[in-house]
């Protein structure tokens, strides 16, 4: 605003003119757009055009529809969209910046569809809901917004349709977990996606008097990654497996097939997750110690 005074009374030393600096603080804002071009012509029509061109310059030529005379790298705040856009450097489309929002870290409890004008923003959700998307094509490439799941519910992230999130279709966000979801203009990914925490727990197991198979649950959350570390005293054989409630699956089998294989079976998961469906992510990163030496 002090470069624009200083142009102003610049022109007013130099020319005569009556100061106009008052213009600046009196005058009531509004959505003025210009072609940022001084035409030839008479001292008030000169000075008129020149108020209105550096008015559009500095409201960032808002409004609710484009400007007729672009330029590369053009700022123009989309008043219809509520978002600060730039023109891209061939003259040839807009690019999406930021909200115009004036409210950038949102606390939410129920579904209210991501929109164009979210870009940016970070939203602290609690609860148990759905959270939607709209589509992807509409937010366009580089659209992006922070999501975190601030309560003790499952935030499920559902995009537009058949579009996809890392892949899939939804993705649940567990509590304590954040991430910034990016549009690319056809799906969505994740970035930073991460748990709050490490959790370490430990049970102990007979298996010379133990039959069937021993559930460990009481984590707090779904974890994301698993490492069983075991601790063998003899010579008794094991087996570690995970299942979702529905379907089970043997990831290390030192009990029935070769010792120190991966084998799949349908019968001899002990490692139970409280509810089915969406079997936990399980790194097949073993460690067993017998005898003080390590075998993995």
């Amino acid at each position: 605003m002090n470069t624009v005074r200083e142009f102003l009374n610049a022109r007013r030393r130099k020319t005569g003119e009556r100061r106009i600096e008052s213009w600046l603080t009196t005058r009531r804002w509004c959505e003025v757009q210009g072609d940022q071009s001084i035409a030839n012509q008479a001292g008030a029509a000169f000075r008129s055009d020149i108020n209105n061109e550096l008015q559009a310059l500095v409201t960032l030529s808002s409004g609710a529809t484009a400007p007729g005379t672009t330029y590369a790298y053009q700022l123009w705040v989309d008043t219809a969209n509520n978002v600060t856009k730039r023109r891209n450097a061939a003259n040839s489309a807009w690019i999406l910046l930021r909200t115009a929002d004036e409210s950038f870290a949102l606390a939410r409890s129920s579904n209210t569809i991501l929109g164009f004008s979210d870009v940016g923003k970070t939203i602290k959700a609690t609860s148990t809901f759905t959270q939607t998307l709209t589509a992807a094509a509409t937010l366009g490439d580089g659209w992006a917004i922070g999501y975190r799941n601030d309560g003790t519910g499952v935030i499920t992230l559902d995009p537009n349709a058949s579009e996809t999130i890392n892949g899939a279709t939804t993705l649940d966000l567990y509590p304590g977990e954040s991430c910034t979801i990016v549009c690319d203009g056809s799906n969505f990914k994740t970035i930073g996606l991460h748990s709050p925490g490490i959790k370490i727990g430990s049970f102990t197991r007979d298996m010379s008097l133990a039959t069937g198979t021993q559930a460990v649950t009481g984590v707090g959350f779904k974890p994301r990654l698993v490492e069983f570390r075991a601790l063998l005293t003899g010579t008794n054989l094991m087996s570690i497996g995970e299942t979702d409630g529905t379907t089970s699956q043997c990831i290390f089998d030192d009990a029935v097939d070769s010792a120190n294989t991966y084998a799949a079976s349908a019968t001899k998961a002990i490692v139970n997750q409280q509810t089915a469906g969406g079997c936990c992510e399980i790194r097949r990163r073993l460690q067993f110690v017998r005898h003080g030496r390590v075998h993995g």
